[in-house]
């Protein structure tokens, strides 16, 4: 139960700083749930900076052949 607690506790979180409008968010780890975290919190002018993107084209680029 306390683990639906921190869990609950952590979307009321996310809910609120949802609210502001952030022109840039940094996702500084490139991970799925950071990615998440950055498409909830971003607005249609925010501007999210991170790692996906060229570990993306990097990979994209090394297995072209599958």
């Amino acid at each position: 139960k306390k683990q639906y607690k921190n869990l609950f506790t952590q979307i009321k979180l996310l809910r609120k700083y949802s609210n502001n409008n952030y022109d840039f968010i940094f996702d500084t780890q490139g991970l799925f749930k950071s990615a998440l975290v950055c498409k909830i919190l971003a607005s249609k002018n925010t501007k999210i900076v991170g790692f996906d993107n060229y570990q993306l084209n990097s990979l994209r680029d090394r297995y072209k052949w599958v």
